[in-house]
């Protein structure tokens, strides 16, 4: 099995060419550096060519589930079986670092191994040793570079689309505007939150997404009113967005409370489906204060066996007030457990994960009631008063001076003798 290490971060723009010929932005090489470009090339190609076994890791979500499609269609046009391929998805609650996962992995007995949209969480190789592989071949091509790109283009194009974006360079701009303007937005959106709903509902129920962007060349097949022909795995995409819809609704006005310092707002929830990121983000959009930074929605029947999912979101009025880089949830989470001795620690490497506006994690229900205990606790740095709870209230007769009994009087003052 070959190892490629995935990029460092995540680029938004390109604006020129570095000295190896990598487009980069001012942040650096985009997409990633020229070497490992041309490395994760000579993987697809070697992988293709060799025909074995080999194994794909897709992310849940939209996302990492189009882009393994990508590399799927991408390989079959190279030449690779499909009988040779495995999809494996990690099991509810997991991830592909877990050794149960490893071991999982492990039975397929894949020669190269593919993971897609997993992060960028180090560590050991997850499958075997990682080891060298060679960069030149004798084989024959499959296709002509300009067969591929018109075949790649035509089953991987709309795989591509990103709604809420610019299509600028370094983007195919042209290509990508004349897919949005063949399938349209509405279409387009329609499917992602179709396809995103099943890894949210109690059943993790991944494979019907995956199996409905593989069996499908146009969106507006998953989009179609649903007939009697319409196959089951478009049919369980329905039921899971009504699923997640439904359960959603039933949490969504769950009230927050706030943390010592008014920084963290906290929404408890108790459910089954994966909306502990709905919630936060919701309540992130409408929730303000003056010293609001960060959402959170815990949710401690997600997973058995007394865990606690939370995920944490950037509080709108929060990013108005600094310009939008100011919160980083990731420093102010491991800051606040920082504060009791070994909770940090004890809480492990799945506790603050994801990226700075959007982190959260899994941890044991004892150590995130400890963790907002220290949130509980904490006071508002000088000068800022008290958190949104403890404002104190004036009393009644300040709020209301305009009593009867005081109206009695005031005509009693003024009457004439």
């Amino acid at each position: 099995m070959s190892h490629i290490n995935a990029p460092k971060r995540f680029w938004n723009t390109a604006n020129s060419s570095d000295e190896e010929g990598s487009q980069t932005s001012e942040d650096g090489p985009w997409p990633a550096p020229a070497k490992d470009m041309e490395a994760a090339r000579t993987f697809l190609k070697e992988c293709a060519l060799k025909h074995e076994r080999t194994l794909i890791l897709p992310d849940k979500d939209a996302d990492g589930l189009c882009a393994s499609l990508i590399i799927y269609r991408t390989l079959v046009l190279l030449g690779l079986p499909p009988t040779l391929f495995f999809i494996h998805f990690v099991v509810k609650g997991s991830n592909i670092h877990n050794e149960d996962e490893r071991e999982r992995m492990q039975a397929y007995g894949a020669k190269y191994v593919i993971a897609v949209d997993q992060g960028s969480r180090g560590g050991a190789p997850l499958v075997g040793k990682p080891g060298e592989f060679s960069g030149e071949h004798l084989h024959p091509p499959v296709a002509s570079r300009l067969q591929l790109q018109v075949l790649w283009h035509m089953y991987c194009a709309d795989l591509c689309i990103r709604i809420n974006m610019k299509w600028v360079e370094p983007w195919p701009a042209e290509d990508m505007k004349t897919c949005v303007k063949t399938y349209t937005k509405q279409v387009l959106s329609d499917v992602v939150r179709l396809v995103n709903a099943p890894r949210r509902t109690a059943s993790y129920d991944v494979s019907a997404a995956w199996q409905a962007l593989l069996y499908t060349t146009n969106p507006r097949t998953i989009t179609a009113a649903l007939t009697n022909s319409t196959p089951s795995y478009i049919r369980r995409l329905y039921h899971a967005q009504g699923e997640v819809k439904a359960e959603t609704d039933r949490w969504t006005h769950s009230a927050p409370k706030f943390s010592g310092d008014g920084r963290i707002a906290l929404i408890r929830i108790s459910s089954s489906a994966q909306i502990h990121p709905l919630i936060a983000t919701r309540w992130a959009n409408t929730l303000k204060s003056s010293k609001l930074e960060i959402v959170m929605c815990a949710n401690d029947t997600y997973l058995p066996g007394s865990m606690t999912n939370f995920s944490c979101r950037v509080a709108r009025c929060a990013s108005a007030r600094s310009g939008g880089n100011a919160v980083d949830i990731i420093d102010t989470l491991k800051e606040y457990a920082s504060r009791v001795s070994g909770l940090r620690e004890g809480m492990g490497d799945n506790f603050a994960r994801g990226h700075k506006e959007a982190s959260g994690g899994i941890v044991r229900t004892d150590d995130f009631e400890r963790l907002w205990g220290v949130m509980l606790e904490s006071q508002p740095a000088q000068g800022q008063g008290e958190s949104p709870k403890r404002k104190k209230r004036k009393s009644d007769a300040q709020q209301q001076s305009n009593t009867l009994e005081g109206w009695i009087k005031k005509g009693v003052e003024t009457s004439p003798p």
